[in-house]
């Protein structure tokens, strides 16, 4: 698959190549059309080498920056904000939650082939299908601050296209290992992850951080920030970093006792006519991929 690589190389360095693929995709509004402009450039390939390689370069952790990135701090690894909602939204939620215990499931992972199943050795949690009024509490009050929240996490602008959420409960003994949210093709344009806590008062709990690791330091070793579970707060962080839930003590093991959250992604708005913007185009091209192909490695939904 070099010639793939050479030709991603070039794309990222050469702004006219990037025009060009660009506006091929617009009229065509097929991804299979980018192996005949990297032929024209003396590049020759097929539509799964390049597909194959834009998926291997992505679970590694490709970011397809083509501008250099500003060191990551501890401050900047996240941002977590206390008292996001009311007192009254907050317990609203609460007893939400603790009223629909019977329709919580065991949470999920799906992989390759889009198959959902239980992960039980990676992730131990449960998960609601809730109302789109319960998390649009979360999604408004989102959009008041996300712009303040993206400066802080370094993070460029960009146009969103979406909020998606899910509610969850930890209790004993439940735990999610290390993971990305937008480790996958059709995962690519989460661009920001968040979680907002709630729980009863005082914390019944213990455990349950959130740990993002947000810097590599040496090989196999980062940097990580850790985050306490604290009630009626919000954290938010980039979805490409790799981060773990820690494992939950819940003594009492009461279902109304867990550790619940709100948490989501936010997510960029791909166009093709953005080519002169190399992570832009790539993206479009990943968005093209994941409608026409059934394919997604292996991820998880929740945090």
């Amino acid at each position: 698959m070099e010639a793939v690589n050479q030709f991603l190389h070039q794309l990222k360095e050469d702004q006219k190549l990037r025009q060009e693929l660009a506006e091929t995709l617009r009229v065509e509004n097929d991804w299979n059309i980018a192996t005949h402009v990297a032929e024209k450039y003396g590049y020759k390939f097929t539509s799964k080498e390049l597909w194959e390689t834009i998926q291997e370069r992505q679970q590694k952790g490709e970011t397809w920056e083509n501008e250099p990135q500003p060191a990551i701090r501890a401050e900047n690894a996240s941002v977590q904000l206390d008292n996001f909602l009311t007192a009254e939204e907050n317990h609203k939620l609460l007893e939400y939650a603790i009223q629909h215990q019977s329709s919580f499931v065991s949470s999920l992972t799906v992989d390759i082939d889009d198959t959902f199943h239980l992960s039980p050795n990676h992730r131990r949690s449960l998960m609601l299908e809730t109302r789109a009024d319960i998390c649009e509490l979360i999604i408004h009050r989102i959009h008041q601050v996300i712009s303040d929240v993206r400066n802080q996490l370094l993070l460029p602008s960009f146009a969103i296209s979406g909020i998606d959420s899910s509610l969850t409960a930890h209790n004993d003994g439940h735990f999610y290992k290390l993971h990305k949210d937008n480790n996958s093709i059709r995962l690519a344009t989460r661009e920001i992850t968040f979680v907002y806590y709630f729980s009863r008062e005082p914390k019944p709990f213990t455990g349950g951080e959130l740990r993002i690791y947000y810097s590599q330091v040496k090989k196999n070793l980062f940097a990580f920030k850790q985050i306490e579970p604290r009630n009626n707060s919000i954290v938010f962080f980039p979805s490409r970093y790799l981060h773990e839930i820690l494992p939950i003590n819940c003594p009492s093991q009461n279902f109304a006792d867990s550790r619940f959250t709100i948490n989501g992604w936010i997510e960029r708005q791909v166009g093709s006519s953005r080519g002169a913007n190399f992570r832009d185009l790539m993206l479009t091209l990943m968005v093209m991929i994941s409608r026409s192909q059934k394919v997604q490695m292996l991820s998880s939904f929740g945090t």
